[in-house]
């Protein structure tokens, strides 16, 4: 256990930011789930509208490195216009 008081600042500002990094990642899996599964393109494109402005947003704050928010983005949108073609 940390001794000094800003040790123990530390443990708690810690605490705070694994929370808010954990709730920022199971929000983005969560959009990205629906716009796999969506049942068509214009559902598809709308959540992955949100999927976006979530990853765009996670990255600024560093909760995810900017590559995986950018390669994510893509492999969404290739997810969601492949649902063009089907319907």
């Amino acid at each position: 256990m940390p001794k000094t008081l800003f040790a123990k600042k530390r443990v708690r500002q810690s605490l705070k930011k694994k929370i808010y990094n954990q709730q920022a990642k199971a929000k983005i899996k969560s959009l990205a789930k629906k716009v796999e599964r969506s049942a068509d393109w214009n559902e598809a494109i709308e959540n992955l509208k949100l999927a976006t402005e979530a990853l765009d947003k996670a990255a600024r704050l560093r909760v995810i490195h900017k590559n995986k928010a950018s390669r994510t983005k893509s492999q969404l949108a290739k997810l969601a216009n492949s649902k063009k073609k089907q319907g």
